[in-house]
């Protein structure tokens, strides 16, 4: 399922929503990947990027809920660990399998329905209170 940014997507934070719209280029460069002829190494280095850049965007998210004391930061923050750990899983999996199509499939359905999930529902919430603070 291919994804494009929109404003129904956006917080109104800037830096989060410019953040959410990197993690979206690079799901829809991992995504397409699969239909053209992009090494197994190329394929890795994306992940590893997208898996990277995860940590830098949630890191960027707890910052502004620690600095604004957002009340909800423990709920808010256990999603983006548990995300964290099942991309690390599936991440192990794959390199167990030898298998980058397994993640680009992963990404595709299980990560893009998180994220988007993510954003309209938890960052939203969480951007309604901080917009009220900044």
């Amino acid at each position: 399922m291919p994804i494009e940014w929109n404003e129904e997507l956006a917080t109104g934070i800037k830096e989060i929503d410019d953040q959410h719209k990197e993690i979206i280029k690079r799901m829809q460069i991992i995504d397409n990947s699969s239909e053209q002829m992009v090494s197994e190494e190329e394929i890795d280095k994306m992940v590893r990027f997208f898996g990277g850049y995860m940590i830098e965007h949630f890191d960027t998210e707890d910052k502004y809920m620690i600095d604004y004391k957002y009340p909800k930061y423990d709920l808010h923050k256990s999603e983006h660990m548990k995300f964290l750990k099942n991309f690390a899983v599936l991440k192990r999996l794959c390199e167990e399998e030898d298998s980058t199509s397994l993640i680009i499939l992963a990404i595709q359905n299980q990560f893009l329905d998180w994220l988007v999930h993510h954003i309209l529902h938890t960052d939203k919430e969480m951007a309604a209170y901080l917009r009220t603070r900044i």
